[in-house]
């Protein structure tokens, strides 16, 4: 049979999609397609449901929608803010804030507020319905710090269903110490109001050659239930320790001066008030040994209305001999009693903020 004759096998000897030329084509069976179309579905269905967030594997969250009421939503902030804090997630708590108003965010870290949990544990937490018209709503809510009850007025601005917690923070006072650096929960201050979450800081001053005085961790529990102690400084063992060794050999060498001005802020008047003159280079000056102790002894004290200055002047009493003499007479050994020039020890002092440690006298 010649091609294009009735009948005639269409492009023989070459294999068809059922078999080979000249064999009758198998039927295809409808099961294929069903199945392959249950397979295309489950994708389609699989990937609908990983854009919408319902799917999720195994050690993954969805970011939830937030809700669609703006007081609920409200409520929601100030719940999952709590929650962040109890958490030591300071980061997280901080993208809930309205942070334009705040002026000082150094201590609103990870590292400060997980040293703050340690101490005082946040729980407890209990949040109120939102009161309000919109944008503006108050969220009231109880908590507890290092098991101290509180509570807290929150102001969330809800717009565009997004809602944003007025940073009303509470802040510590750190002005008492503003003129050293300090550190709060390890981490250095950048101001003398910085703002914090509820919860216990630790302040230390960031020099070696000081402390705080008393009580020097604050507790905080909302911006108006708050520890408003007025820190002070003090000369640690440390600064003590420096002091005597800067000071000492200066104040000794003084004493052991036989000059009318040995230094020390220490000179003599070369006459007396009662008009004899004093012999420069014959001077001496000499303490017991219970001045002796108080010297070696001597503990400086931070400046009240400069705390990063520590001096003294407890240097122990001494006695004052020379040679004396009035017009014509001849010179002759004397004792200087009184309270006049000379008669007493000036003040050392040393700016401990300054690297070379100078001693001055006044």
């Amino acid at each position: 049979m010649s091609p294009g004759q009735p009948g005639a096998p269409y492009a023989q000897g070459f294999a068809s999609a059922s078999g080979y030329a000249g064999q009758p084509a198998t039927k295809k069976s409808p099961v294929g397609w069903i199945v392959g179309g249950v397979v295309a579905l489950v994708v389609v269905v699989a990937i609908t449901i990983f854009a919408t967030g319902i799917l999720r594997l195994p050690g993954t969250t969805a970011s939830s929608e937030p809700p669609k009421d703006p007081k609920e939503a409200a409520r929601a902030v100030v719940n999952d803010y709590l929650k962040a804090i109890s958490e030591g997630r300071a980061k997280d708590a901080v993208k809930m804030l309205d942070t334009s108003s705040i002026n000082d965010d150094s201590l609103l870290t990870d590292e400060v507020l997980k040293d703050s949990l340690e101490r005082a544990p946040i729980d407890g937490i209990e949040v109120d319905e939102a009161d309000g018209s919109g944008p503006s709503y108050q969220v009231k809510a109880k908590y507890s710090v290092a098991g101290d009850s509180s509570s807290e007025d929150f102001r969330v601005i809800v717009e565009d269903s997004e809602a944003k917690i007025g940073a009303s923070l509470p802040t510590l006072s750190l002005y008492g110490v503003k003129d050293v650096g300090v550190k709060v929960n390890g981490v250095k201050a950048e101001s003398e109001s910085p703002s914090v979450f509820p919860g216990s800081y630790k302040v230390e001053a960031d020099n070696k050659y000081l402390e705080i005085e008393g009580k020097s961790t604050l507790t905080v529990q909302s911006v108006t239930k708050r520890d408003t102690s007025m820190l002070s400084l003090r000369v640690s063992d440390e600064g003590i320790k420096m002091f005597r060794e800067k000071v000492l050999p200066e104040a000794k060498k003084c004493l052991a001066s036989k000059a009318l001005k040995p230094g020390c802020n220490m000179q003599l008047e070369a006459k007396t008030s009662n008009g004899f003159e004093i012999r420069d280079g014959s001077i001496t000056r000499t303490q017991d040994a219970a001045a002796r102790t108080k010297m070696e002894k001597v503990i400086p004290k931070a400046d009240s209305s400069v705390p990063t200055v520590i001096s003294s002047r407890e240097f122990g009493y001494f006695k004052i001999n020379a040679e004396c003499k009035k017009a014509g007479q001849p010179w002759q050994p004397c004792t200087l009693t009184g309270f006049g020039s000379g008669s007493t020890w000036g003040k050392a002092s040393i700016d401990v903020t300054d690297p070379s440690l100078k001693v001055t006298w006044d």
